[in-house]
């Protein structure tokens, strides 16, 4: 018997999507955060280009249009989950798998382009990274293809 039934605690009213709450606040905080995070990046890569990097190699553009179109998915992505549209999950799990291959595609044009080894690059802080962020893409593809409340909430 519980004294007070707070309202996340419920369960969803039929017909109706469910509040953004539970673990999936965690999922929402991590969206943010990546939407400040790519962009901040997108900003770097900029600054770079006025301070003389040359654009015109063809392994900085690649680079730069990637980490644009990789915002413009976030973006997607993240007005999905307040929508509560019933792609979210989907696109939240292309989404997380598909950052891995973009942070492995910058390292590879910095070892062309900076005449870098391998082994240089990958240094333990973005090994780490990278195992973080796969860690926390299969935890959250789990939680998404599991949980009641991500079914209830994503129906739009």
């Amino acid at each position: 018997m519980t004294l007070h039934a707070d309202a996340e605690d419920r369960p969803p009213v039929a017909g109706r999507p469910a509040r953004l709450g539970g673990w999936l606040r965690l999922l929402v905080l991590l969206q943010v955060l990546l939407v400040f995070h790519v962009l901040r990046e997108l900003l770097d890569r900029m600054e770079l280009a006025q301070q003389g990097l040359p654009f015109q190699e063809p392994t900085y553009v690649t680079q730069f249009v990637l980490h644009l179109l990789f915002v413009a998915f976030v973006a997607c992505t993240t007005v999905a989950m307040f929508r509560r549209l019933r792609t979210f999950p989907a696109l939240w799990i292309m989404q997380s798998f598909a950052y891995v291959p973009l942070l492995l595609t910058d390292k590879l044009m910095a070892v062309v382009r900076l005449d870098m080894t391998l082994a240089q690059a990958l240094t333990p802080f973005f090994v780490g990274f990278v195992a973080g962020h796969l860690t926390s893409a299969i935890v959250g593809t789990c939680y998404l293809r599991a949980s009641r409340r991500a079914k209830a909430t994503f129906v739009r």
